[in-house]
């Protein structure tokens, strides 16, 4: 019976590692199998910036000669050939050497300098490849953007430099960056400290007039969301503070930021967040605390 026991186990033990050498396999990739797709699916220039190559890539055991084809411009796009962009491969079949598995499609940027004609879309698709597959990445669009934007003196990145009500002085990086929609809106990520530069959090908008001087005003609504149900404690929304023997806070005021000088906005609000629950006593968190003397300052870098 031992000896019988023995055999079975032997047994066992050489299917179980014959049934693991299966498993470790290494699966194959057959030439069937080989495809070609973009390696991503956006990209976007300034429409003063002359070409943008994208490139159409290979997937395949060995480099294949191919042609593949491509369609530019479909329904819905709001940039047209001839007038924003122009391919310059008339034919719009790539052709795969058999020696390199990347391919370009370049096309030309046709800038309208001085003219505001708004960001505009276009894009391309992969028809069809001889010998290969078209892949899950056969897709693309391309945004130009236009550099006229009636806002364009102001948008961009700014060094912020404010006092923080526990951490004292800070300084650090946000930006100002249009509204694809609307002209008079500018969207901010670093309102605060503690938002500045985390993904996490939610930009904030402000609409933007200007002054008798012509110096721009940028007006942010409170009780915009900066972060959704934090910490299972509400929406974080932006607000007024204040301290005078206690903290009080307003989400329905507006946080203004006017135009100094060329490059710089000046705030005397006090600025924070304030969980919707209210959980926290005066629901007060985080923020720029502008004491007597002291500024929000903004100039761009």
């Amino acid at each position: 019976m031992k000896i019988f026991n023995t055999i079975l186990t032997v047994v066992c033990g050489v299917a179980l590692l014959a049934s693991c050498d299966k498993l470790n396999e290494t699966p194959s990739f057959s030439k069937s199998d080989s495809f070609v797709s973009f390696p991503s699916s956006s990209a976007s220039i300034t429409e003063d910036g002359g070409q943008i190559v994208i490139p159409v890539n290979m997937a395949s055991i060995n480099p294949m000669v191919s042609s593949v084809s491509y369609l530019l411009g479909a329904e819905g796009d709001t940039a047209e050939a001839g007038v924003d962009y122009e391919d310059t491969n008339e034919s719009a079949v790539l052709e795969f050497d058999g020696e390199s598995r990347s391919a370009n499609i370049v096309i030309n940027i046709l800038p309208h300098l001085g003219e505001f004609t708004g960001d505009k879309t276009f894009s391309i698709e992969l028809l069809s490849a001889t010998g290969l597959n078209i892949g899950a990445g056969a897709s693309f669009t391309v945004t130009i953007n236009d550099i006229d934007h009636p806002l364009a003196a102001i948008l961009g990145t700014y060094t912020v430099e404010c006092t923080e009500y526990w951490q004292g002085p800070q300084t650090y990086q946000m930006t100002l960056t249009k509204d694809p929609k609307d002209i008079n809106t500018v969207w901010c990520d670093g309102m605060l400290p503690m938002v500045a530069g985390v993904a996490a959090y939610s930009p904030v908008f402000a609409t933007v007039t200007k002054d008798e001087s012509e110096n721009y005003v940028l007006s942010f609504p409170c009780g915009q969301v900066m972060y959704k149900d934090f910490q299972s404690d509400g929406d974080l929304l932006l607000c007024e503070l204040w301290y005078a023997g206690g903290y009080y806070v307003d989400d329905a005021s507006t946080i203004v930021f006017t135009q100094t000088g060329d490059v710089v906005f000046e705030s005397t609000n006090d600025i924070g967040v304030v969980s919707d629950s209210y959980v926290w006593q005066g629901g007060f968190i985080v923020g720029e605390r502008t004491a007597a003397g002291s500024k929000t300052v903004w100039t761009k870098n």
